[in-house]
């Protein structure tokens, strides 16, 4: 009787199961990407939370990025905006997206803090102009920039003219 309990046994109600050992050997670490398609986001903050300890500056950005929107999606607004701040802090020093101002925006206008949120839309805008800038200077030289400022100074000073000439008219 007891020989058809024990595990193994054609007969045993109990099966044998692989050794702890064996297991972990096999096991695989689970990646960013399976967090994501499984829309796991608590796991994917605790994997980028753990990756990010003693990375570089720019994965450690990257990270963040990362983490503002998964806490984001798990509605955790309060985190992704403290992830998206701390990499409006590495502006300095590496290329920021400007976007994260406006991911921060984001977050703020679901914590109801709307004045907060308009104001960092508008630094969103200001870093976008400048993007655009450089990105204009890269491709073009700074020679190119220079005579682009000349031009809408210029354009700006005629349409003051049109301006000038429509009142006179407009008074004759």
């Amino acid at each position: 009787m007891l020989m058809s309990r024990q595990p193994g046994r054609p007969g045993g109600r109990l099966r044998a199961q692989a050794a702890p050992e064996a297991r972990s050997a096999t096991a695989t670490v689970t990646r960013l990407e399976e967090y994501m398609k499984k829309r796991d986001y608590t796991g994917a903050i605790a994997l980028l939370e753990f990756n990010r300890q003693g990375a570089e500056r720019k994965e450690q950005v990257e990270a963040l990025l990362w983490i503002g929107y998964c806490a984001c999606h798990s509605g955790n607004y309060h985190r992704a905006y403290e992830a998206y701040k701390e990499v409006a802090t590495y502006e300095e020093e590496l290329t920021v997206p400007p976007e994260v101002h406006l991911y921060s925006a984001c977050c703020l206008y679901y914590m109801q803090m709307y004045e907060d949120a308009e104001k960092a839309v508008g630094r969103y805008d200001e870093e976008a102009e400048k993007a655009v800038e450089v990105k204009i200077q890269r491709a073009t030289g700074p020679d190119f920039a220079l005579r682009r400022k000349a031009l809408l100074q210029k354009k700006d000073d005629q349409d003051d003219d049109d301006d000038d000439f429509a009142g006179v008219a407009s008074s004759s």
